[in-house]
């Protein structure tokens, strides 16, 4: 009697490396994985590392196609916005499915920034870039974490273009579990070495790429009322003044 094949097939190393190549600009970490990664230097003189983007997402369009909507205050420089307005009124003050629904909408908050991605072929690691990575908050303060160590020690900081080195970031789980953590591979090499037109494919302007959907107040309002209409609207603004 034959046995019972276990489920599942063998991996096909190759053809997950070739998932993060091509033209996508934004480079995920899949759930249970380690992606290597060469940060390049902050692209303007402020030199910051990560761009900060805020999103509202769970929203329409005028379409009725879902749709994310940025942050007015991060990236318009106002001193509210609207969405996150209703989302802390609805978290609060909301029943069981008003919170949900301000739990959607609320703020996200990503940490972007341009790296090289290496992937091994044939026993040798290949660059590809440049990409965005997007990271949360925790995962971005332990890459800041390691610049201060290197700072503190004298070590060549890991975006270095001459005497810089890879990070390895690891995905564990997925979901509320996940869990993100960030090493350096120790192995310096000159970004001319390793992918010598990094300097012609350097993203001079990321906020730019980024495709951020800035709108209006109102724009928000109209978005918020066409996606969620059995929310009370008239009492919400009567109440809390939206």
């Amino acid at each position: 009697m034959a046995g019972i094949a276990r489920p599942g097939f063998k991996a096909n190393i190759k053809a997950n490396m070739d998932s993060t190549k091509g033209d996508k600009l934004f480079v995920n970490i899949k759930p249970d994985t380690t992606l290597r990664v060469r940060f390049l230097p902050p692209a303007k003189a402020d030199g910051m590392l990560f761009f900060v983007t805020g999103q509202h997402f769970k929203v329409k369009n005028a379409e009725g196609k879902p749709c994310a909507l940025a942050d007015r205050c991060i990236h318009a420089g106002d001193p509210s916005d609207y969405l996150e307005d209703l989302s802390r009124v609805l978290i609060k003050h909301g029943d069981d499915n008003e919170k949900r629904i301000g739990q959607d909408i609320r703020l996200s908050k990503r940490w972007n920034a341009q790296v090289l991605v290496a992937e091994k072929e044939d026993g040798e690691w290949t660059y590809f870039g440049p990409k965005i990575i997007s990271l949360s908050k925790t995962t971005a303060e332990a890459v800041n974490q390691i610049l201060m160590n290197q700072d503190m020690v004298g070590d060549d900081h890991f975006y270095d273009p001459d005497m810089g080195q890879d990070l390895l970031i690891t995905r564990k789980g997925a979901g509320f579990d996940t869990k993100y953590s960030v090493d350096r591979t120790g192995l310096k090499a000159s970004l001319d070495d390793v992918f010598p037109e990094w300097s012609s494919k350097f993203i001079a302007d990321i906020e730019d790429v980024m495709g951020l959907n800035i709108v209006s107040l109102d724009e928000q309002k109209a978005a918020a009322r066409r996606t969620y209409p059995m929310l009370d609207w008239e009492a919400l603004e009567e109440d809390h003044d939206l």
